[in-house]
């Protein structure tokens, strides 16, 4: 008989990994969980997305699978309850809290008024300031989603492309200040045929998450 996992020990060690990636280091909720959920099945074994679900408080289903393939986004509502199981607390909390209402958003100022709030969180929590670029990026909702459009295999640096991919619609000047701002920051970087590829994904420098 297979052995039964300890799910309280489970719950622990999954709000020890989420400590350790610390969810100041992702603007994109979609990424958190595909991370974390990477790490749980490296350190808990037989670990599977039903059992990811549970642990954040959804039952046995298939719901955080969707989530991590961007099918479906956690609610504000809920979002509380996974911010608990988690163990997040303070601004860990209210920056995750935040970062879920700022993905539910479609209004561009309420967008811009939400990146503002994480960047004034971030800006508070971390030890290093923010440069006048960072602050631009944190307090503009096109940039850190042209940054997570770049995540994709089918990405093309041409501003008039992306501003076609962008709801609500922005114009191709603005695309192009959006790409000259992540290469100055360093999220991306020069490809082969002369393009931008991204080039430094969410969480992957700890010591500096710019």
């Amino acid at each position: 008989m297979a052995k039964q996992p300890d799910k309280a020990h489970q719950k622990t060690q999954l709000q020890g990994l989420a400590k350790e990636l610390d969810v100041l280091q992702y603007f994109s909720t979609r990424r958190l969980f595909a991370d974390l959920y990477a790490r749980a099945k490296e350190s808990l074994e037989q670990y599977s997305y039903r059992a990811f679900a549970a642990d954040l408080g959804y039952g046995e289903t298939n719901f955080m699978h969707l989530v991590c393939a961007g099918k479906r986004n956690l609610s504000p509502q809920t979002a509380r309850g996974v911010a608990d199981c988690l163990g997040l607390k303070l601004e860990r909390r209210t920056f995750f809290l935040t970062l879920v209402r700022f993905e539910h958003a479609r209004n561009p100022a309420e967008r811009s008024s939400l990146l503002e709030e994480l960047a004034d969180i971030i800006e508070k929590t971390l030890p290093t300031k923010l440069s006048q670029d960072q602050f631009t990026y944190f307090s503009n909702w096109d940039c850190v989603v042209i940054r997570e459009l770049a995540s994709r295999a089918d990405f093309r640096a041409d501003a008039k492309w992306i501003a076609r991919q962008i709801t609500p619609a922005i114009s191709a000047d603005k695309a192009q200040e959006a790409l000259d701002l992540l290469v100055r920051i360093g999220y991306l970087g020069p490809a082969a045929d002369g393009s931008s590829v991204l080039v430094r994904p969410h969480g992957d420098d700890r010591r500096n998450p710019w």
